[in-house]
């Protein structure tokens, strides 16, 4: 019993980070340090919305099938961007 609540748990935490096809999404660098998560992204139409919770991480809006393989390529993981915990840029909020 312990297990299958366990394993609704791990999967509704996953539901939840999960990327949408298309909005806001949080980019963590996983290997180096992501100095060129911001190119990559923009390259491939996001649009940068604001800092992230975590250190180096960022918001941006976009598709989720236009970003995914040019961000894994370069070391960084794309999650669902909850709007509670992630920093936005004054001008985001206009």
């Amino acid at each position: 019993m312990a297990g299958q609540i366990g394993a609704v748990v791990l999967g509704l935490g996953a539901l939840t980070l999960a990327p949408p096809a298309r909005g806001q999404f949080l980019l963590v660098p996983v290997t180096g340090h992501g100095a060129a998560m911001i190119a990559v992204a923009a390259g491939h139409g996001a649009r940068l919305v604001g800092l992230g919770p975590l250190p180096a991480s960022i918001v941006v809006e976009g598709d989720r099938d236009r970003l995914a393989a040019p961000l894994r390529a370069e070391g960084v993981l794309m999650l669902a961007a909850p709007a509670t915990g992630c920093r936005t840029t004054p001008e985001s909020r206009a």
